[in-house]
């Protein structure tokens, strides 16, 4: 991930989430955030162990992960990182972010968060150093204001406009498990996963 420039130090986008499953939406912010310019590439991070998503079961890890690679497969500024799924325990971003600076310290690393990410991130393990180690970069929906939103610690974050797709996995798996069609809210190859492996049907 080398820059062809010395001058210009690499943005890599960190895209953290369960994935359970990616759909259209992820798949359309990522690809923008790359294609406006916010970012130079993007790296999907599925989560092992989610801390605020705890109580609730998921697909397999392996499985979540066989599908991000479905979704970024072929995909310009595209990649994917197992290191949260390698690592035992909850995925603590603070974690995550101290190996990736090791790793790539000639890169920028931005961390992609939700309005509602930002609301909650006084909640997260060691928030100060979270910004230090990364630029945070907030989803603003069309219509809404992320100046608007409070973090509950001073932490600085720059809004990034995205394109509305009003999906989430919350609502897919619903869509599966009641037997309603959901191949046109989720990427050909998720859709061939979830298929294959009879995922989220009770």
């Amino acid at each position: 991930m080398e820059s062809a420039n010395p001058e210009h130090r690499r943005r890599c986008g960190i895209f953290g989430g369960t994935f359970d499953p990616p759909h259209i939406g992820h798949a359309a912010v990522a690809r923008e955030l790359v294609e406006q310019g916010d970012l130079d590439g993007v790296i999907w991070m599925p989560a092992r162990h989610p801390p605020h998503k705890a109580d609730r079961p998921m697909a397999l890890p392996g499985l979540r992960l066989e599908m991000v690679r479905a979704v970024t497969e072929g995909v310009g500024g595209q990649g994917w990182s197992d290191l949260e799924l390698a690592r035992e325990g909850p995925s603590y971003t603070v974690d995550t972010l101290r190996e990736l600076r090791c790793e790539y310290s000639d890169i920028d690393l931005v961390l992609i968060l939700g309005t509602d990410q930002l609301a909650e991130f006084s909640t997260w393990r060691e928030p100060a150093e979270v910004a230090a180690l990364a630029r945070l970069l907030v989803l603003a929906r069309q219509g809404q204001d992320s100046t608007a939103v409070d973090p509950g610690v001073d932490v600085e974050w720059t809004p990034a406009q995205v394109t509305r797709i009003d999906v989430s996995s919350s609502e897919i798996r619903r869509l599966i498990r009641e037997g309603e069609p959901f191949c046109h809210l989720v990427p050909e190859g998720v859709a061939e996963v979830i298929e294959r492996e009879w995922l989220y049907r009770d």
